[in-house]
């Protein structure tokens, strides 16, 4: 009878403690999907406030004010916007504007996004294709060093080390069709998105897996020279030149150009005097003398001098063996023939090492991979390959390579048209983007 008159209370203590469990159990499964649901809402109440953003630059772009009401989903936005002069707040420049995108879920769950804007002067370089490096198969960077500017892959993108990625011209973003593995050590602005179609191995309210936006679709990469859209697709075209455009040559109908039967070298039309065809492989140094210098074989070339453009043809490779310096202006070309599409050939450009200082657009249809010090300003495509960099590296984004024959199409395909100011028809640039 004792023994039971015990065992009574320590069943009652016990049982008492398991409900205390269960309760807080209970309590604590509540709140975190109270917060999973207010994250939800959250980032539904961002993407409507990013989409009046770009809904309102369209509008003064087609002759509008940009102040502008709308819905996505379940979110509504508001979008209004301070044009420059404006002493604030916000202060707003001459020949700027304030967009200030409010948005909620539900009427509550609120987030802003806040943009500043200002028009292109005549003759500015500017670019609808807004990547520092953009490949269609991965991105591997491993090493020190900054990435100004955004970054995609249609493969896994992997960032090692102790790697900045920061805004440039309000642009800094990190996507993948496919997944996004970032290093303890990289550092990515907090007003930058960091979306992957498939996972992302950080956490944060900037970062988005799973993400099936535009923003991750896969790069348009099967050939075509404009940057144009087919019915129903979805995404971005990397750019391509048209060697017609680009190098004079003719079309021969089989997916080549037309060679002169004599010298074996490719016909290459007579106005085009900017165009020096190269038969050599190997080069010492090459004196560019601002022409575009086209290798159909391919080139090792040991350094540059001068400023100007290579071109390899035919699915061949280009390798630096040694640095280039100076940040002069170079633009290196590795191109397939049409007939080669989507894999024939080595296409690629090497940098081997040293102490490389360049200005200018990289593209390769193949892969493009750098060793050691790298530093330039302008872009990286990796058209249907992919990127590799170890070392250090500072890469700032710049179109102006762009300007190249054969890439009008991504001249012209972004934010308006010609000219300078804000208007009808005017190109802007996106000078800040943050997220409140």
């Amino acid at each position: 009878m004792k023994q039971r008159a015990i065992a009574l209370p320590v069943v009652l203590s016990v049982l008492t403690l398991m409900l205390i469990i269960v309760s807080v159990v209970a309590s604590s499964g509540v709140v975190n999907l109270q917060q999973a649901r207010v994250d939800t809402f959250q980032k539904q109440s961002l993407y409507a406030a990013e989409a009046g953003i770009a809904r309102s630059i369209r509008d003064i772009i087609g002759g509008g004010t940009g102040n502008l009401n709308g819905q996505l989903g379940q979110s509504s936005y508001q979008v209004r916007v301070t044009m420059g002069p404006s002493v604030g707040p916000p202060q707003v420049p001459a020949g700027a504007a304030y967009l200030l995108s409010t948005a909620t879920t539900g009427n509550r769950y609120e987030r802003r996004v806040g943009v500043m804007i200002r028009g292109l002067e005549n003759g500015e370089a500017t670019s609808s294709f807004p990547y520092t490096v953009a490949a269609g198969g991965t991105v591997d960077i491993q090493g020190g060093g900054r990435i100004g500017g955004s970054l995609k892959s249609t493969g896994d993108l992997s960032v090692g080390g102790g790697i900045r990625i920061t805004p440039v011209n309000g642009n800094g973003r990190v996507l993948s069709h496919e997944d996004i593995q970032l290093g303890n050590g990289v550092k990515v602005d907090s007003s930058q998105d960091i979306r992957a179609a498939q996972t992302v191995n950080q956490t944060g309210s900037n970062v988005f897996a799973n993400d099936n936006t535009p923003a991750t679709s896969a790069f348009i990469d099967d050939g075509r020279f404009t940057n144009t859209l087919n019915l129903g697709e979805v995404g971005e075209v990397l750019p391509n030149p048209d060697p017609v455009t680009l190098l004079g040559l003719t079309e021969d109908g089989l997916g080549d150009y037309v060679v002169d039967p004599l010298t074996g070298l490719y016909q290459i039309d007579a106005a085009r005097t900017d165009v020096v065809q190269h038969p050599e492989t190997v080069v010492g140094n090459l004196a560019l003398d601002g022409k575009i210098h086209f290798f159909p074989d391919g080139v090792t070339i040991d350094t540059v001098s001068g400023e100007g453009t290579i071109v390899s043809g035919r699915g061949n490779p280009v390798t630096f063996n040694r640095a280039i310096h100076g940040f002069a202006r170079v633009n290196v070309l590795a191109l397939r023939w049409q007939g080669q599409m989507p894999a024939l050939g080595n296409p690629s450009i090497t940098f081997t090492g040293g102490h490389n200082e360049i200005a200018g657009l990289i593209l390769a249809h193949g892969n493009v991979s750098t060793q050691g010090n790298f530093n330039l300003r302008g872009q990286i495509v990796c058209y249907a390959g992919n990127f590799t960099s170890n070392g250090n590296r500072n890469i700032l984004y710049e179109p102006s390579g762009m300007l190249l024959p054969g890439f009008e199409s991504w001249l012209t395909g972004g934010f308006g048209g010609v000219g300078g100011g804000l208007g009808l028809n005017q190109p802007v640039m996106i000078i800040s983007w943050q997220r409140f």
